[in-house]
């Protein structure tokens, strides 16, 4: 980590195929609390999954975010 600059925390994401994926993020999430995103930010994340897999019902995408924003799930 670097101590200065707006992106200096990678945080990992998992894998895609077979391949580290990190985000890009301005502070440690030590020092910044965790709370659910505005509505407007879900919802274009819901628009964004329904036109990336439209085949998946809405029912589908409403429970992975709801899975995805519940802590500890």
């Amino acid at each position: 980590m670097r101590d200065n600059g707006w992106y200096r925390v990678l945080l990992p994401c998992g894998l895609y195929e077979g391949s580290p994926v990190v985000t890009l993020t301005g502070w440690p999430t030590e020092t910044t609390p965790l709370g659910r995103p505005s509505d407007a930010y879900v919802t274009r994340i819901r628009d964004g999954l329904h036109e990336t897999y439209p085949e998946m019902p809405p029912t589908d995408i409403d429970n992975y975010l709801d899975a995805a924003l519940t802590p500890g799930s």
